[in-house]
Protein backbone atom coordinates (compact mmCIF):
# COMPACT_ATOMS: atom_id res chain seq x y z
CA UNK A 1 0.00 0.00 0.00
CA UNK A 2 2.78 2.41 0.91
CA UNK A 3 4.53 1.65 -2.37
CA UNK A 4 1.36 2.29 -4.40
CA UNK A 5 0.72 5.52 -2.49
CA UNK A 6 4.27 6.68 -3.18
CA UNK A 7 3.94 5.88 -6.89
CA UNK A 8 0.64 7.75 -7.11
CA UNK A 9 2.16 10.86 -5.50
CA UNK A 10 5.17 10.66 -7.82
CA UNK A 11 2.91 10.31 -10.87
CA UNK A 12 0.86 13.32 -9.84
CA UNK A 13 4.04 15.39 -9.36
CA UNK A 14 5.32 14.45 -12.82
CA UNK A 15 1.93 15.30 -14.35
CA UNK A 16 1.86 18.70 -12.63
CA UNK A 17 5.40 19.49 -13.80
CA UNK A 18 4.48 18.52 -17.37
CA UNK A 19 1.48 20.85 -17.31
CA UNK A 20 3.64 23.75 -16.07
CA UNK A 21 6.19 23.15 -18.84
CA UNK A 22 3.43 22.94 -21.46
CA UNK A 23 1.94 26.26 -20.38
CA UNK A 24 5.38 27.90 -20.39
CA UNK A 25 6.10 26.64 -23.89
CA UNK A 26 2.75 27.88 -25.12
CA UNK A 27 3.50 31.34 -23.66
CA UNK A 28 6.88 31.47 -25.41
CA UNK A 29 5.31 30.49 -28.72
CA UNK A 30 2.59 33.13 -28.45
CA UNK A 31 4.30 35.72 -30.66
CA UNK A 32 1.21 37.86 -30.79
CA UNK A 33 1.25 38.32 -27.02
CA UNK A 34 5.00 39.16 -26.99
CA UNK A 35 4.66 41.47 -29.98
CA UNK A 36 1.98 43.47 -28.17
CA UNK A 37 4.60 44.37 -25.55
CA UNK A 38 6.96 46.03 -28.07
CA UNK A 39 7.20 49.83 -27.85
CA UNK A 40 8.22 51.59 -31.06
CA UNK A 41 11.20 53.85 -30.41
CA UNK A 42 14.36 54.95 -32.23
CA UNK A 43 17.63 54.09 -30.46
CA UNK A 44 21.20 55.28 -31.22
CA UNK A 45 20.44 57.58 -34.17
CA UNK A 46 23.99 58.07 -35.46
CA UNK A 47 25.40 60.38 -38.13
CA UNK A 48 27.39 63.61 -38.60
CA UNK A 49 26.14 67.18 -38.22
CA UNK A 50 28.81 68.78 -40.46
CA UNK A 51 30.08 67.31 -43.75
CA UNK A 52 32.04 68.25 -46.83
CA UNK A 53 30.36 68.65 -50.20
CA UNK A 54 30.20 65.35 -52.18
CA UNK A 55 30.95 63.19 -49.13
CA UNK A 56 28.98 59.94 -48.78
CA UNK A 57 28.43 59.06 -45.11
CA UNK A 58 26.32 56.46 -43.31
CA UNK A 59 23.42 57.16 -40.97
CA UNK A 60 22.14 54.35 -38.75
CA UNK A 61 19.91 53.35 -35.83
CA UNK A 62 19.93 50.25 -33.64
CA UNK A 63 18.26 47.36 -35.51
CA UNK A 64 15.37 45.35 -34.04
CA UNK A 65 14.13 41.96 -35.21
CA UNK A 66 10.90 42.27 -37.18
CA UNK A 67 11.03 46.07 -37.39
CA UNK A 68 11.27 48.21 -40.52
CA UNK A 69 12.84 51.66 -40.47
CA UNK A 70 11.55 54.34 -42.84
CA UNK A 71 13.96 57.11 -43.86
CA UNK A 72 13.51 60.49 -45.51
CA UNK A 73 16.31 62.76 -46.76
CA UNK A 74 16.01 66.35 -47.97
CA UNK A 75 18.85 68.49 -49.31
CA UNK A 76 20.93 65.41 -50.18
CA UNK A 77 20.67 62.06 -51.96
CA UNK A 78 19.62 58.94 -50.03
CA UNK A 79 21.31 55.68 -51.03
CA UNK A 80 19.53 52.55 -49.80
CA UNK A 81 21.69 49.75 -48.37
CA UNK A 82 20.38 46.42 -49.65
CA UNK A 83 19.15 44.01 -47.00
CA UNK A 84 19.12 46.56 -44.16
CA UNK A 85 16.54 49.20 -43.31
CA UNK A 86 18.25 50.37 -40.10
CA UNK A 87 20.96 52.23 -42.02
CA UNK A 88 21.42 54.28 -45.20
CA UNK A 89 24.16 56.12 -47.02
CA UNK A 90 23.71 59.81 -47.77
CA UNK A 91 25.45 61.61 -50.64
CA UNK A 92 25.77 65.29 -49.75
CA UNK A 93 25.69 66.68 -53.27
CA UNK A 94 24.68 70.29 -52.60
CA UNK A 95 25.82 73.03 -50.25
CA UNK A 96 23.37 74.07 -47.55
CA UNK A 97 21.27 72.30 -44.94
CA UNK A 98 20.34 68.63 -45.28
CA UNK A 99 17.76 66.91 -43.08
CA UNK A 100 17.77 63.20 -42.22
CA UNK A 101 14.63 61.66 -40.66
CA UNK A 102 13.71 58.12 -39.60
CA UNK A 103 10.90 56.29 -37.82
CA UNK A 104 10.32 52.66 -36.85
CA UNK A 105 7.42 50.35 -37.75
CA UNK A 106 7.47 47.37 -35.37
CA UNK A 107 6.40 43.78 -35.99
CA UNK A 108 3.04 44.56 -34.36
CA UNK A 109 2.44 47.57 -36.62
CA UNK A 110 3.24 50.25 -34.05
CA UNK A 111 4.95 53.41 -35.32
CA UNK A 112 7.54 55.42 -33.41
CA UNK A 113 7.94 59.17 -33.32
CA UNK A 114 10.15 60.53 -36.10
CA UNK A 115 13.76 61.34 -35.18
CA UNK A 116 15.40 64.10 -37.22
CA UNK A 117 18.95 65.41 -37.54
CA UNK A 118 20.12 68.46 -39.46
CA UNK A 119 23.43 68.33 -41.33
CA UNK A 120 25.34 71.40 -42.52
CA UNK A 121 26.97 70.79 -45.91
CA UNK A 122 29.98 72.98 -46.69
CA UNK A 123 32.61 72.99 -49.38
CA UNK A 124 35.87 72.45 -47.54
CA UNK A 125 39.49 72.44 -48.64
CA UNK A 126 42.69 71.59 -46.80
CA UNK A 127 44.94 74.43 -45.68
CA UNK A 128 48.09 73.74 -43.68
CA UNK A 129 50.53 75.26 -41.22
CA UNK A 130 54.21 74.35 -41.00
CA UNK A 131 55.27 74.90 -37.39
CA UNK A 132 58.86 75.02 -36.12
CA UNK A 133 60.68 75.52 -32.83
CA UNK A 134 64.41 76.28 -32.93
CA UNK A 135 65.02 74.78 -29.48
CA UNK A 136 63.30 71.55 -30.65
CA UNK A 137 60.84 71.42 -27.78
CA UNK A 138 57.29 72.83 -27.53
CA UNK A 139 55.82 76.29 -28.08
CA UNK A 140 55.80 77.03 -24.33
CA UNK A 141 52.19 78.19 -24.14
CA UNK A 142 52.05 79.94 -27.52
CA UNK A 143 49.50 78.81 -30.09
CA UNK A 144 47.73 79.65 -33.33
CA UNK A 145 43.96 80.12 -33.23
CA UNK A 146 42.04 79.90 -36.52
CA UNK A 147 38.42 81.06 -36.55
CA UNK A 148 35.74 81.18 -39.26
CA UNK A 149 32.85 83.59 -39.73
CA UNK A 150 29.98 82.42 -41.93
CA UNK A 151 26.49 80.94 -42.06
CA UNK A 152 27.34 78.06 -39.70
CA UNK A 153 29.03 78.44 -36.31
CA UNK A 154 32.25 76.43 -36.50
CA UNK A 155 34.60 75.62 -33.62
CA UNK A 156 38.04 77.28 -33.77
CA UNK A 157 41.11 75.35 -34.85
CA UNK A 158 43.96 75.54 -32.33
CA UNK A 159 47.53 74.54 -33.21
CA UNK A 160 50.81 74.39 -31.28
CA UNK A 161 53.93 72.28 -31.08
CA UNK A 162 54.34 69.78 -28.22
CA UNK A 163 57.44 68.00 -26.97
CA UNK A 164 56.44 64.94 -29.01
CA UNK A 165 56.80 66.98 -32.22
CA UNK A 166 60.55 67.50 -31.62
CA UNK A 167 60.47 71.01 -33.02
CA UNK A 168 58.57 70.43 -36.29
CA UNK A 169 55.08 69.61 -37.51
CA UNK A 170 53.05 70.11 -40.69
CA UNK A 171 49.36 70.15 -39.75
CA UNK A 172 46.32 70.37 -42.03
CA UNK A 173 42.98 71.97 -41.25
CA UNK A 174 39.70 72.26 -43.17
CA UNK A 175 38.59 75.72 -44.32
CA UNK A 176 35.05 76.37 -45.69
CA UNK A 177 34.67 78.22 -48.99
CA UNK A 178 33.26 81.75 -48.70
CA UNK A 179 33.90 82.09 -44.96
CA UNK A 180 36.01 84.84 -43.43
CA UNK A 181 39.04 83.20 -41.83
CA UNK A 182 41.11 84.86 -39.12
CA UNK A 183 44.43 83.55 -37.81
CA UNK A 184 45.60 84.81 -34.41
CA UNK A 185 48.96 84.17 -32.75
CA UNK A 186 48.74 83.88 -28.96
CA UNK A 187 52.07 84.66 -27.29
CA UNK A 188 53.78 82.32 -24.84
CA UNK A 189 57.29 82.07 -23.39
CA UNK A 190 60.38 82.10 -25.64
CA UNK A 191 58.46 83.24 -28.73
CA UNK A 192 61.77 83.96 -30.49
CA UNK A 193 62.20 80.17 -30.85
CA UNK A 194 59.02 79.99 -32.96
CA UNK A 195 58.62 80.30 -36.71
CA UNK A 196 55.79 79.12 -38.94
CA UNK A 197 54.31 79.29 -42.44
CA UNK A 198 50.66 79.13 -43.58
CA UNK A 199 49.71 77.51 -46.91
CA UNK A 200 46.36 77.89 -48.70
CA UNK A 201 44.23 75.18 -50.33
CA UNK A 202 46.43 75.23 -53.44
CA UNK A 203 49.63 74.82 -51.44
CA UNK A 204 50.69 78.44 -51.90
CA UNK A 205 52.46 80.24 -49.06
CA UNK A 206 50.23 83.05 -47.77
CA UNK A 207 52.01 84.03 -44.55
CA UNK A 208 55.39 83.31 -42.96
CA UNK A 209 57.23 84.69 -39.95
CA UNK A 210 60.41 83.99 -37.98
CA UNK A 211 63.48 81.85 -38.57
CA UNK A 212 65.91 79.62 -36.68
CA UNK A 213 68.25 82.40 -35.51
CA UNK A 214 66.37 83.38 -32.30
CA UNK A 215 66.44 87.00 -33.58
CA UNK A 216 62.82 87.34 -34.76
CA UNK A 217 59.80 87.24 -32.46
CA UNK A 218 56.45 86.52 -34.16
CA UNK A 219 53.93 89.31 -33.49
CA UNK A 220 51.01 88.52 -31.20
CA UNK A 221 47.40 89.14 -32.19
CA UNK A 222 45.63 88.82 -35.54
CA UNK A 223 48.26 88.06 -38.17
CA UNK A 224 46.22 86.97 -41.22
CA UNK A 225 42.66 87.31 -42.54
CA UNK A 226 41.09 86.21 -45.82
CA UNK A 227 37.93 85.00 -47.51
CA UNK A 228 38.47 81.29 -48.11
CA UNK A 229 38.74 80.18 -51.73
CA UNK A 230 39.32 76.55 -52.68
CA UNK A 231 41.09 75.41 -55.86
Amino acid sequence: MKINKFLNIKSLAILALSLVMLVACNDDDDLGTDADKIVAKIFDFTGPTLVNLDEVIEFSVSPRSGSTFVWEVTGAEMQVIEGATHKINVNYNQIGLATISVYEVTINGKTSETSTQNVDVLQLCDWSVEMNDTYKDNWNGAELQITFDGAVDLPPVVMALTNDDAGYKLENFSAPVGYEMTVTFVSGDYDNEIYYTIFDGSGNEVYSVGDNTYTITPPAGVIYTTTVVCP
